[in-house]
């Protein structure tokens, strides 16, 4: 898990927000270049996203849609109604 915090910067009156380590988030759109040489299949829309938000909002779909295969396929949990599953253990 990546810890964000918001640092007040009074001299240039503005916020900016970083992760814990000083690291400076990543422009958007993200450079895939070095992730697509290495045979990583990016999604289109993934790799297009000019927002944190949007990508947050993308990554959480593509997430719960491999949740659900997941469990379709999984002896404890398929054919069980998503709302019935506490765990997936």
């Amino acid at each position: 898990m990546i810890a964000i915090i918001a640092i007040k910067y009074p001299e240039q009156n503005r916020d900016k927000t970083r992760m814990v380590g000083e690291y400076p988030f990543p422009e958007l759109p993200f450079d895939i270049a070095e992730m697509t040489e290495k045979g990583v299949i990016v999604p289109g829309d993934i790799a297009g996203t000019t927002g944190y938000m949007e990508f947050l909002e993308m990554l959480e779909t593509y997430a719960l849609s491999g949740l659900k295969e997941l469990r379709a396929v999984n002896p404890i949990t398929r054919g069980r109604p998503v709302d019935t599953i506490e765990r997936d253990d």
